[in-house]
């Protein structure tokens, strides 16, 4: 299914040239005025919006700052479309919430560049929050299954996040961590003890050949799995040197 785009501008000829540029790849949602736009925001749930600021009634600030205060539209990303030409029309644009920011006359490749990019990381935000659940759900299930007291996973999961971020890795890094640390409870939701190990491993391998990112970093904290007390020793291409073991 195509992502729906919402293009909010008061000149028909501005609508025209956005729908010649973005027909071919999106479905077009269109609104003359900031009332509407936020109307078809709440009705049609668009995956990002274009909009414009000089308008009749509501500005596009105005517009975006009420998305934005919308629980459900604030994650939608808004790229500003302006002619003004300063400086201080973007950080005004930024300031209320918008992601992006582009000049008219606009440049139909930058157009199509930046729609893309934001709609990029709008759905890995998205696919990250997923799976960010199904980790909690494994950890809260192996929690259950061992009759802990607390769910103490997703907190060392912050923690490692945390550390990783204090020994230089990058912020993405760092959230593969937290999001991969659940992992290594997994193991527990096997009932076949004997054969626990292979089908852990095979579990491991199927998600990490599925996500490409966090599911493989729990190869590398299994690999480093210690007792309690003793000095993991990271490779230094991850960034981190020594870590004291939280009883892994």
């Amino acid at each position: 299914m195509a992502y729906k785009v919402l293009v909010v501008d008061d000149e028909p000829s501005n609508l025209h040239v956005m729908r010649t540029i973005l027909q071919d790849q999106y479905t077009l949602i269109f609104a003359k005025n900031g009332e509407r736009a936020i109307e078809l925001a709440s009705q049609q749930r668009p995956d990002l919006i274009l909009l414009d600021i000089m308008m009749p009634g509501m500005n596009g600030y105005e517009v975006c700052r009420a998305l934005k205060n919308e629980k459900g539209l604030s994650h939608i990303p808004v790229i500003i479309v302006s002619a003004l030409d300063e400086y201080q029309s973007e950080v005004e644009g930024l300031k209320s919430g918008a992601a992006d920011f582009l000049i008219k006359p606009v440049s139909p490749e930058l157009v199509k560049s930046r729609v893309a990019n934001l709609l990029g990381e709008a759905r890995a935000n998205i696919m990250r929050e997923n799976y960010q659940m199904v980790m909690n759900q494994i950890s809260a299930v192996a929690a259950l299954k061992n009759n802990d007291v607390e769910v103490a996973t997703p907190r060392i999961a912050e923690l490692c996040e945390w550390l990783s971020l204090k020994y230089g890795l990058t912020r993405s890094k760092s959230e593969d961590i937290c999001l991969a640390y659940p992992l290594c409870s997994i193991g527990q939701l096997w009932e076949d003890e004997e054969d626990k190990t292979s089908a852990e491993s095979r579990s491991l391998l199927l998600l990490s050949e599925a996500t490409k990112g966090f599911a493989s970093v729990a190869v590398t904290l299994l690999t480093y799995k210690t007792p309690v007390g003793t000095v993991l020793v990271f490779p230094k291409s991850r960034g981190i040197k020594f870590l004291k073991s939280a009883g892994w």
